[in-house]
């Protein structure tokens, strides 16, 4: 059965050295004295941001992938086929997620924007995540109240990571009645390694914020969270990818 607690459980430290050495990497940029070059790693379009779209194609092409190999799946994702759906769900997400992290080629093709883009994205760029009605921040830069915050991208991206990288595999792996539906269901899900890394970053950031780094450093930590959720998640593929090739038939479990 194609399961998540079996192939997403137990420990793999080794998950951890991408993960710290990126996150080491890009916060170590925020103390460059250099403005000029922290820009260029750091602000939009840098050499973070770019890894990031990297890191979400990436995990794209596997989950893309492993739906093509999965056919053995038996449970209700599966949609009454042998092959697994919520991969091809998340290949398309994270499609979607790296063309949006880079204003689908825009900055790069230099293409002029739409005028329904330029009247309604805070950005003036060509991207679904930072039209007025889903971003956080007004036309003016401003930040928007904390009700009207609820149900931006950014959100509801943090709260669906929270949920399927930390939530459920805690659950699955301390509760018998998570684990059977988590079974059932055939859902994939993060090892508990990558778990466990994802509330050190919070904590990690939260630190940071508060107690160490100056506001005006801190600035651009949107751009290395969201590639740090692009690495975190291509872990994710590749710890479901390395899975699927010591089982017959592509499934991970």
């Amino acid at each position: 059965m194609d399961t998540g607690r079996q192939a997403g459980g137990g420990v793999r430290w080794r998950l951890l050295l991408p993960f710290l050495a990126f996150m080491a990497f890009s916060y170590s940029c925020m103390l460059i004295p250099e403005e000029e070059v922290r820009k260029v790693l750091l602000w939009e379009d840098g050499v973070v941001e770019t890894a990031g779209a990297l890191f979400l194609l990436l995990a794209s092409m596997i989950f893309l992938v492993l739906f093509v190999r999965s056919s053995e799946c038996r449970g209700w994702l599966c949609l009454g086929t042998k092959r697994n759906w919520f991969y091809l769900f998340l290949a398309l997400f994270f499609f979607v997620g790296a063309g949006e992290e880079i204003a689908w080629g825009q900055h790069y093709l230099g293409y002029e924007t739409p005028e329904f883009f330029l009247e309604r994205n805070v950005q003036g760029e060509v991207t679904v995540h930072n039209l007025i009605y889903l971003n956080q921040r007004e036309f003016s830069g401003a930040i928007k109240p904390v009700w009207q915050r609820v149900f931006t991208v950014e959100n509801i991206f943090t709260y669906g990571t929270l949920l399927y990288v930390f939530l459920l595999p805690l659950a699955a792996a301390a509760g018998e009645r998570v684990r059977r539906w988590v079974d059932r269901a055939a859902l994939p899900l993060a090892p508990l390694t990558l778990s466990w890394a994802l509330i050190g970053f919070f904590t990690w950031v939260k630190v940071l914020k508060f107690f160490v780094l100056p506001e005006y450093l801190m600035q651009n930590n949107t751009e290395i969270m969201e590639s740090m959720w692009g690495l975190l998640y291509l872990l994710v593929a590749l710890s479901w990818l390395g899975a699927s090739r010591r089982r017959p038939g592509g499934d991970p479990a």
